[in-house]
C-alpha cells in the first residue's frame, strides 16, 4: 500500500478522484511537528510500503509557475526516483529541491531572501520532517508538490486565515469573502490566489501516475 500525505483535505480533493486501489490518503495537518506526529502514528498502526508527500508549495525559483509540479530530489528516495525516470513518468515534472519552512512564506521579498539563503526551488512546511520519519522507518518516499503561488506573488490573504482551512475540504469561503469585503483593494490579488490555488489543486491529479 502507498500512503499519500497531504496537509489539508482541500489539497487532496482532486487527488482522491484518480488514485488507484491500494492507495490511501493521510491528512497530516499543517506544520512539521503536527505532520511528523501524524505520520508516525499512521506507521505504527499500519506500515505502508511507500509514502508520497504531496500538496501545495510556493515557488522560490523565478521560472516556476502556479500549477507546475516539482519533485524534490533532496526529499525523495533515490531508487524510487530512478525507477520513475526509467518509466518516463517524470517527463512533465520539474526535478528540484525543496525547503520546509516553519511558517507560510507570504511575500515575494521573503521568497527571494529564502531562495538566496537556501538555493531551493520551492518551499513547503511539512516534507522535510515527513522524509525524516520515512527514513527512520526505512520506508521509500518521494516528495512531489504542486505550486500554488509563484516567486513574484505576495500572498494577500493572511496566513492565519488560510490555516483555519485545516479541517475542511474547501477554503473557509465565508471568512474569505468577509475579509475581501473589508479589504477591497486586495480583490485583484485575492482573485489571483483563488485561480492559482485551483490550478495547483487540479495539477495534483497527475501524481496518480507515480504511485
Amino acid at each position: 500500500m502507498t500512503l499519500v500525505c497531504c496537509a489539508l483535505p482541500f489539497e487532496s480533493v482532486a487527488v482522491r478522484r484518480v488514485l488507484l486501489a491500494g492507495t490511501e490518503i493521510l491528512h497530516t495537518g499543517m506544520g512539521a511537528g503536527v505532520a511528523a506526529a501524524a505520520l508516525r502514528a499512521r506507521i505504527s498502526q499500519s506500515r505502508p510500503q511507500k509514502i508520497l508527500s504531496t500538496g501545495f508549495a510556493g515557488a522560490l525559483a523565478a521560472d516556476i509557475n502556479a500549477g507546475d509540479l516539482i519533485l524534490a530530489e533532496n526529499l525523495s528516495s533515490a531508487e524510487w526516483v530512478k525507477e520513475l525516470h526509467a518509466m518516463s513518468r517524470l517527463n512533465d515534472i520539474r526535478i528540484g529541491t525543496m525547503f520546509s519552512a516553519a511558517e507560510i512564506v507570504d511575500s515575494s521579498a521573503s521568497k527571494l531572501k529564502l531562495q538566496q539563503k537556501t538555493g531551493a526551488d520551492a518551499v513547503d512546511m511539512e516534507s522535510t520532517e515527513l522524509f525524516r520519519v520515512a527514513c527512520e522507518a526505512n520506508i521509500p518516499m518521494i516528495t512531489v508538490r504542486s505550486i500554488s503561488d509563484d516567486a513574484k506573488s505576495d500572498m494577500v490573504v493572511p496566513p492565519a486565515l488560510l490555516q483555519s482551512a485545516a479541517g475542511g475540504a474547501c477554503w473557509p469561503t465565508a471568512k474569505l469573502i468577509a475579509w475581501v469585503g473589508v479589504h477591497p483593494a486586495a480583490w485583484q490579488g485575492f482573485s489571483r490566489f483563488v485561480r492559482d490555488s485551483h490550478a495547483a489543486q487540479q495539477a495534483l491529479q497527475r501524481i496518480a501516475t507515480l504511485v
